[in-house]
């Protein structure tokens, strides 16, 4: 190419470049003037139905209300200890929004817990929502006197079952949390990690209280030696139930029952401890900042509506029931409870008899990450040695496991309560501590001959 074709063929590119700039720059302002499609960002655990159950259902009320569309965009952060941490995360970047709109899901702890962080915004419900919207459920708050969140479903914690593998290994008859530390289970629970799991952190917590310390420890440490796996997620741990990978879980409700439903009543089940397991609100909040704030708190009152509620109750294809998936929960307003199936199947006087087991809210959400930690550190993470001690403790004489430390709380709850406060403020120091904790854990594990 010659000099000069060159010069022309640079002088062409320039011409196009300055007239597509100017084309751009008269286009562009009639592009920005085109609205947007609303939009709803929401971090929660719920399955898979449940989003797209809601989010049809939404789009459609809120088409109706609006007279626009509306995309609802569903982050996927893992469990309810998980999202926390993201949020948490997000939030010291950035103390004025973390970038979404909604928590759902996870129980009532994690409101609680980012209500005292300050990450949640206040909002106060319709009056003709207010006016249907209980207070409270035999004590149990149902919404937060400050208007930072509330319950939009009741669910339960229990044991999901394999009959199938139960009858085939002949395991013992399970009804109670207890009836899954004797060692003819030995490698065949499927538990997930708290750390990673709100809802497996709860049942943990109702073990400690419902037992008490030292008695709650001795089975907590039972159960996790026991345990086939620790999963990181619970919908993995109730798969491997169904699978005849493992004969046992805890597990919430919903992810057993939605399996029971697939697969039978004759080939798993679902059972609810009775007098050592809660009903337990789960929770809905605006996060601080919320980027769609109108839309977000349109959410609210549709999901505490009454036809938002009638989405847990109605059958598929019934009127404001779902379209194609299961999600039967028990409704938090009074007057859809008595449809609800659930509750007949679970224990039809758990919202009319005073609780037998009055969980302590306050008291779990102040250790809640301590918690974590310690059965992470002296449980989880040394599993292997952990099960290696459990088959040495059994192959004790009476008289020897009689004189073991091995079922006794690694720490005394007093000294646990002190490590409380670091966990939230002071890392550096709770690591020090955590580690401590599991080399307590192993010399322990190791000196069981």
């Amino acid at each position: 190419m010659s000099p000069q074709d060159r010069f022309n063929l640079l002088f062409k590119m320039r011409q196009w470049i300055f007239t597509s700039i100017g084309l751009l720059s008269f286009f562009l302002p009639l592009f920005s003037a085109i609205p947007e499609e609303n939009e709803l960002i929401i971090a929660s655990p719920h399955w898979e139905g449940i989003q797209k159950e809601f989010t049809h259902a939404f789009q459609q009320h809120y088409l109706q209300l609006q007279g626009k569309p509306i995309s609802v965009r569903w982050r996927d952060m893992g469990g309810t200890s998980q999202i926390e941490k993201n949020v948490n995360a997000l939030y010291s970047k950035n103390r004025n929004t973390c970038g979404m709109d909604l928590l759902w899901g996870g129980g009532l702890d994690p409101f609680e817990n980012q209500k005292n962080k300050g990450q949640l915004a206040p909002y106060f419900l319709s009056e003709k929502i207010a006016n249907s919207f209980p207070k409270e459920l035999n004590g149990l708050p149902l919404q937060d006197p400050e208007g930072n969140y509330y319950a939009t479903a009741l669910s339960t914690f229990g044991i999901f079952e394999n009959l199938t593998l139960s009858k085939l290994k002949k395991l013992p008859p399970v009804q109670q949390w207890e009836d899954l530390a004797q060692p003819e289970f030995k490698g065949l629970l499927s538990l997930v990690e708290p750390r990673k799991s709100g809802s497996a952190h709860m049942i943990y917590e109702i073990i400690l209280q419902s037992y008490g310390w030292e008695k709650g420890w001795s089975i907590l440490i039972r159960m996790a030696a026991n345990a086939k796996t620790f999963s990181q997620n619970p919908a993995v741990s109730t798969k491997e139930v169904a699978l005849g990978n493992a004969s046992h879980a805890l597990s919430i409700d919903l992810n057993a029952l939605a399996l029971q439903s697939v697969l039978g009543a004759d080939k798993v089940r679902y059972l609810y401890p009775k007098n050592q397991s809660i009903l337990i609100p789960d929770g809905i909040a605006l996060f601080k900042g919320a980027p769609h704030l109108e839309a977000a708190q349109c959410f609210i009152d549709f999901v505490l509506s009454e036809k938002g509620q009638s989405l847990w109750v109605n059958a598929i294809g019934e009127l404001n029931g779902a379209t194609h998936y299961g999600i039967t929960r028990i409704p938090v307003l009074p007057s859809l409870q008595s449809k609800s199936t659930l509750l007949q199947q679970i224990d039809p006087s758990l919202l009319t008899a005073p609780p037998a087991f009055l969980y302590n809210s306050p008291l779990a959400s102040k250790r809640w990450t301590a918690l974590n930690e310690l059965m992470g550190r002296s449980l989880i993470d040394p599993h292997s040695e952990l099960k290696k001690a459990w088959a040495d403790y059994l192959a004790l004489s009476p008289e020897q496991k009689l004189k073991s430390d091995f079922l006794t709380p690694l720490i005394s709850e007093i000294e646990f309560e002190a490590s409380w406060p670091l966990w939230k403020s002071d890392r550096l120091h709770a690591e020090k501590i955590g580690e401590k904790w599991r080399k307590k854990a192993s010399l322990r594990y190791q000196s069981i001959k």
